[in-house]
């Protein structure tokens, strides 16, 4: 149990899923996806690349606009701050397979680091509902419930 009060915990909650990007784990491995099928080619066709860069260029946007300067780092918001760290290095890769398309240590990079984004991904979502259940404990809160919106606008009940 934490000791944020109720209205705390409820804006703690809403900051959290403002930052969420629900979708976002299937865009990074359909990246790594895309990335290591076209890994033994010579080339990647133009409208696949395009297809790669509009998803990391999502991605990258979502994150641009993630408050940091007002998020604590070492607490439930740790996750966002160390998939904005990997996400920068994941988009050089990228980028860089793109133009050069090559079996071998780059595209071992792109699904190490996608697959540790994701994996920050879980935890900061397991972070939400932890505090959504938190919040549920107290009285007057049991049911309480989180909305968010998917990348496509779709809307969805998280908890």
């Amino acid at each position: 149990m934490s000791n944020l009060n109720v209205e705390e915990l409820k804006q703690r909650v809403e900051t959290m899923r403002d930052c969420y990007f629900k979708g976002f784990g299937n865009a990074i491995l359909g990246i790594q996806g895309k990335c290591e099928h076209y890994s033994n080619k010579p080339l990647i066709p133009e409208d696949r690349a395009k297809f790669i860069l509009e998803d990391l260029e999502m991605i990258e946007e979502h994150y641009r606009k993630i408050p940091f300067s007002k998020l604590n780092s070492n607490s439930d918001f740790a996750p966002l701050f160390v998939i904005k760290d990997l996400l920068g290095r994941f988009g050089e890769d990228v980028r860089e397979f793109l133009k050069y398309p090559a079996k071998g240590e780059r595209v071992n990079r792109i699904k190490n680091i996608g697959t540790a984004i994701c994996w920050s991904g879980v935890v900061y979502k397991d972070n939400i509902l932890r505090r959504v259940e938190e919040l549920r404990t107290l009285p007057g809160n049991e049911d309480f419930r989180v909305r968010i919106t998917d990348y496509r606008g779709i809307e969805f009940m998280l908890a």
